[in-house]
C-alpha cells in the first residue's frame, strides 16, 4: 500500500519509513503524516531567521527532521532554549503536525483506555522512568557517565546538565559544580558558558560569576573569542568582556569558523570576518 496516499475517511495513512526522498533508508518508525507535509522544508515554516539558521546548522531541513525529534532531544541543540522550541512547536501546529511524544497517535485511539490506579505498581514505575531522566543532587554520588565509573572529574566542556524543580545547572560526575538555577545552560566554550535567567541570556565562568549581564534575547557560545548574540531583534556580536565587537545591525549570524561568518540583511547573506568587513552574496 502506498504511504502518500490517504483512506476513504480523509486520513493520512501513516508514514513508515525514516524520511527520505527515494526511501532508501531502513523502516525506523511510525509518523502520522502525509509524506507532502513531511518533505516541506523548513523554510516554509514559521520560524524566524535565527531558528532557520540555527535548525540548518544542525542538519535540519525538512518537517520530518523536526516531527522525529523528543522535546528532549531538541534541547541537546546548543543554544536551542524554551523561546525557540515554543517557536517550533508553534510552527509545526500550525502545519498540523508535532515533534515527537506529543499528540495523539492513531494506532492507539481505537483501544480502549484503562485508567491507572494512584499508587498502582504501573505508575509507580513510570514515575521511577520520569525520574531517571533527570540528575538529581540527591542521587548525584550513583551517576555513572558513559557507563564508564569515574576516577577524575570532567573537563568543564564536559559538564553534564542537570534538572532540579524546573531549573538547570551542571555537574560534574562527582559533584554539582553550577546550581541549578537557570532556566537554560548550554554548554561551556572558551570557558564561558550561556545561561538564561527570566527570558534574557548572559553568560558565566566556571565558578558561576556572571562575566557578561543578562541583556541578550539570545546568546550563541563563544567561537574564536566572539559570540553571536541577538537584541532588539538584530544580531551582533561581542567579545568575551561583553564588548560590541560587530553592532546589531543583522537579522541573522553564525558563528565563526576560520575567520569567517555568515551574516543576513535586507534579505540578503554575506561573508563576514571578525573585524566587521562583509562580502555579499550576489
Amino acid at each position: 500500500m502506498s504511504t502518500n496516499k490517504q483512506n476513504k475517511k480523509g486520513k493520512p495513512f501513516k508514514y513508515k519509513k525514516n524520511y527520505n526522498p527515494n526511501n532508501k533508508q531502513k523502516e525506523q518508525e511510525v509518523l502520522p503524516f502525509n509524506v507532502e507535509l513531511l518533505e516541506l522544508p523548513i523554510e516554509e515554516l514559521s520560524l524566524s531567521d535565527f531558528t532557520l539558521e540555527l535548525l540548518k546548522k544542525n542538519r535540519i531541513n525538512v518537517a520530518a527532521d523536526l516531527c522525529r525529534k523528543t522535546e528532549k532531544d531538541m534541547y541537546k541543540i546548543q543554544n536551542l532554549n524554551k523561546k525557540i522550541l515554543l517557536e517550533i512547536k508553534k510552527a509545526l501546529n500550525e502545519k498540523g503536525m508535532y515533534i515527537k511524544g506529543e499528540g495523539v497517535k492513531e494506532e492507539k485511539e481505537d483501544k480502549p483506555q484503562v485508567p491507572e490506579k494512584k499508587g498502582s505498581k504501573f505508575a509507580v514505575a513510570a514515575a521511577k522512568d520520569a525520574k531517571k531522566e533527570e540528575i538529581s543532587e540527591d542521587t548525584e554520588d550513583e551517576v555513572e557517565v558513559s557507563q564508564t565509573k569515574l576516577t577524575t572529574p570532567l573537563e568543564c566542556k564536559n559538564w553534564r546538565k542537570i534538572q532540579k524543580g524546573g531549573k538547570w545547572g551542571f555537574y560534574d560526575g562527582f559533584k554539582t559544580v553550577i546550581p541549578c538555577m537557570y532556566d537554560e545552560v548550554y554548554g561551556f566554550v572558551e570557558g564561558l558558558c550561556s545561561v538564561e535567567l527570566d527570558e534574557k541570556c548572559g553568560y558565566i565562568d566556571t565558578k558561576n560569576n556572571i562575566v557578561i549581564d543578562f541583556k541578550y534575547d539570545l546568546a550563541m557560545s563563544f567561537s574564536e573569542g566572539l559570540a553571536v548574540v541577538e537584541k532588539g531583534g538584530k544580531c551582533g556580536y561581542i567579545n568575551n568582556k561583553g564588548e560590541v565587537v560587530i553592532p546589531f545591525i543583522y537579522d541573522a549570524a553564525t558563528k565563526f569558523e576560520e575567520g569567517e561568518g555568515k551574516v543576513k540583511k535586507d534579505g540578503k547573506w554575506g561573508t563576514i570576518d571578525t573585524s566587521g568587513n562583509v562580502v555579499w552574496i550576489k
